[in-house]
């Protein structure tokens, strides 16, 4: 069970995990401004969110990149977001994104345009299956589908609203899933 600190949780080669806020510096953020190089298809008018960024090195027995860890990127904007992009150091490429238009009042009128830097832990590690990880986020894929799966559900202590009160209220989940073949990054959210 998650404590209502851990902010985001990674699931890679059999180990989980959690990530708590911390006022140590810290290279792993929930938030945070974006300070990548975006490129690729074209969507807009309003931009990406970084959810995130996960340092690989925080990771138990982290895929070795020619990069320090995983930008975090969702269309908060676009409702309904599925997301996929290719990373490399301080760079993403937005291979697709649908729906491509953004909307004023998704998730909620005033949404911020960057969401507050909060510096991250990793706070507990432990060997857990697929099918125990799956039952932190409601609806998550049946099989695993990729090397490294990050969920990001609504934050409990942060003092904001990731997706207005009806939306944290159905436990509504950001889920990464990376593939280092490839080195991309597939985002969408899953409802309780």
């Amino acid at each position: 069970m998650a404590d209502s600190d851990e902010l985001l949780f990674t699931h890679h080669q059999g180990w989980t995990t959690a990530f708590a806020r911390t006022n140590a510096v810290a290279v792993s953020i929930f938030g945070g401004s974006m300070d990548l190089k975006l490129s690729g298809v074209p969507f807009g008018p309003l931009g990406l969110h970084q959810i995130g960024f996960v340092a690989l090195a925080d990771l138990a027995q982290a895929p070795l990149k020619s990069f320090s860890g995983l930008p975090l990127l969702y269309g908060m904007c676009f409702d309904g977001c599925e997301l996929s992009y290719r990373v490399a150091e301080g760079e993403a490429d937005v291979e697709f994104i649908t729906p491509d238009q953004s909307s004023d009042d998704w998730p909620y009128e005033s949404y911020p345009t960057e969401l507050p830097a909060v510096p991250l832990i990793a706070k507990r590690m432990w060997r857990q299956g697929w099918e125990e990880f799956m039952q932190l986020a409601p609806n998550l894929n049946e099989r695993e589908n990729s090397t490294v799966t990050i969920l990001v559900p609504p934050p409990a202590k942060l003092g904001f609203s990731l997706w207005g009160p009806d939306g944290d209220a159905e436990g509504v989940t950001l889920v990464f899933q990376y593939s280092p073949a490839d080195d991309t990054v597939r985002a969408f959210n899953v409802c309780g």
